[in-house]
This record gives C-alpha cells, sequence and structure tokens, in this order.
C-alpha cells in the first residue's frame, strides 16, 4: 500500500516542495540583510515551513485520495484513471504556480506573506484586479502560468501512475482518506499561523509561511482587523479603521506612535 501510494502522491510533493524552494530562495536573495541565519532561528523558520506545507498538501491530495479510494481496482492504472489524474496533476500546478505568483507580488508590496490583507483585497475584487492590470503584464504573467503548468503536467505524465504497484483494498484505500482527514483536522484546530511568530524575526516567520493555508486561516478564522498592531508592522484598512483616523491630526498623531515603537506605518 505504501509503495503504490507514494508512486501516486510524490509527483504532487516533489513539484510543490520545488516551486516552494525556489519561491524562499528569491526571498532569501533579496531579504538577506533582513533575516536572521542563527541556527535556532533557522530551525523554528524550517519547522513552521514544513509543517504548513504537509499540512497544505493535504488538503491537496485529499479529493485525490477520495477519488483513488471510488476507483475499482480493476480501473486502477487504466486510460481514464491517467487522464483523470493528469487533469488533476494540472489543476494543482497550475494553483500553486498562480499562488506563488501571487505571492511574489504580494510580497513585493508588504514584505509579508498572504494575511487578513489579502483577504480584504478579495473583498474588493474588483477595485484590486483594476489596480493589478494597472502596475502588471497580467496577461503574459498568466499565459507564462498556463504554459509551465502544460509542460510540468506533460514532463511528469509518465511518472503520475506507478507501474508496477497494484492498488489496495478498499478498506486500506479508505484508511488513507481517514488519515488525511484526521491530519487536515488536527492542523486547523492545532496548527496556528500565528506560531509562525515564535521564530522571532518576522522575515524568517513571513518566509517560513506557507502562502495558501496563511490565506486560508486569516479568512476561516476571521482574522481581518481595523489594526494589525505587530511587533513591527501596523497596517491602516482605509475601509475600516481609516473611518476613525479621517482627522489629519489624530491621522499624524497614530503613525508618529507607531514610529516611536519602531513600527511601520501603511495602508490598504
Amino acid at each position: 500500500m505504501i509503495r503504490y501510494y507514494w508512486g501516486r502522491f510524490w509527483p504532487f510533493l516533489l513539484f510543490a516542495f520545488g516551486i516552494e524552494v525556489v519561491e524562499n530562495l528569491f526571498t532569501v536573495f533579496f531579504e538577506y540583510r533582513n533575516m536572521d541565519f542563527g541556527f535556532l532561528p533557522l530551525l523554528k523558520t524550517g519547522y513552521v515551513f514544513v509543517t504548513e506545507f504537509l499540512i497544505t498538501m493535504c488538503y491537496w491530495l485529499l479529493p485525490y485520495a477520495i477519488y483513488l479510494w471510488l476507483l475499482p481496482r480493476s480501473k486502477a492504472g487504466g486510460r481514464a484513471d491517467r487522464w483523470i489524474t493528469l487533469a488533476w496533476f494540472f489543476l494543482f500546478a497550475l494553483a500553486s504556480l498562480f499562488e506563488d505568483v501571487a505571492e511574489a507580488f504580494f510580497w513585493n508590496e508588504f514584505e509579508a506573506s498572504f494575511n487578513f490583507i489579502a483577504v480584504d483585497y478579495l473583498i474588493y475584487t474588483k477595485e484590486v484586479i483594476g489596480n493589478i492590470y494597472e502596475s502588471y503584464p497580467i496577461i503574459p504573467i498568466l499565459l507564462g502560468i498556463l504554459a509551465v503548468s502544460v509542460l510540468a503536467a506533460w514532463g511528469m505524465r509518465r511518472f503520475l501512475i506507478p507501474g508496477n504497484a497494484e492498488a489496495p483494498r478498499g478498506w486500506k484505500r479508505g484508511c488513507v482518506v481517514a488519515a488525511l482527514l484526521l491530519c487536515v483536522t488536527g492542523g486547523y484546530w492545532l496548527v496556528d499561523i500565528k506560531d509562525a511568530d515564535a521564530v522571532g524575526n518576522r522575515y524568517n516567520s513571513e518566509m517560513a509561511k506557507d502562502g495558501l493555508y496563511s490565506l486560508f486561516s486569516a479568512f476561516i478564522k476571521n482574522e481581518l482587523k481595523e489594526f494589525s498592531n505587530g511587533a513591527n508592522d501596523v497596517y491602516i484598512g482605509l475601509d475600516a479603521g481609516g473611518g476613525k483616523l479621517d482627522d489629519e491630526g489624530k491621522m499624524e498623531a497614530f503613525i508618529s506612535e507607531c514610529k516611536a515603537r519602531g513600527q511601520k506605518v501603511g495602508g490598504y
């Protein structure tokens, strides 16, 4: 059973881990002056990164595991199975690349992984899309993501189906689904996105976070706030908190107070 599921899952894990590593290497290249490269901070950064990456992958692999559970053993490895698996890998690659590119743009604006601001952007989709179209060459970027996804799916097509591993019995496949459900549920209740703050350095902490996990954590756990008062940053939501600072004197006093504490002030 382990051989069968490893053969099914490793292309997804390899692709996702590869693009996350590339993204983080670019982040390190541009932000190395702000990062802490001490042994303990790096150890904490790696722990948060691996934990959130694995939980995110459980979400991705769960629908595929349910499909494998429902798939008759006689059909495993057949033509339909190959096309369905290839289609799921293509969608997975497309979504993963889109998320990483979007997170890179978000980092360029806020020097952070996806957070409550990204959720706020989803609420004001029309305005945000207009601003993005004005700031970035969206069509070439989307075409590039599509092209890389097609190439990735085409290049991995021979490895998506294990050729010499027999599909386990139904109850064993059901156990895999149950295990993934347990991991997803445990991750939701036990792994808080704020655990990354224990790293100590804000750049290490933000780099360690998985963008998709951070986005859904902020959305599901309702972490939208009028002000986000962290150790180093304060963001003012112009549609929420900004209304309380509509007086110029109040705004200046608020900004001065934040700067006196060594915090960086930003608006969204």
